[in-house]
């Protein structure tokens, strides 16, 4: 049995990029409930590349990561970060 339950989803998470652009929510209004909505369906747990980091749109996930049982990191906000240091 595996030792991450949750490996599965953070595998396929790894491949589903978040379609939301996080740039423009204020122009999306209430419209943004029900692409969250979708998203939930599709992808509960996916990087979101407008966002700089993971999206988690279900309750049980949330706690699940806050607690350490999903490997998230934010490495990819951290080169993003080194990238924009060095070009300014």
């Amino acid at each position: 049995e595996d030792a991450i339950p949750q490996r599965a989803a953070y595998s396929a998470a790894m491949n589903t990029p978040a379609s939301i652009d996080f740039t423009r929510i204020d122009e999306m209004g209430n419209g943004l409930l029900g692409e969250l909505s979708r998203l939930r369906e599709a992808a509960p747990l996916c990087w979101n590349d407008s966002a700089g980091g993971w999206v988690v749109t279900r309750h049980q996930d949330v706690l699940d990561a806050m607690q350490g049982r999903y490997p998230l990191s934010a490495v990819r906000m951290a080169s993003r970060s080194a990238a924009v240091t060095l070009a300014g």
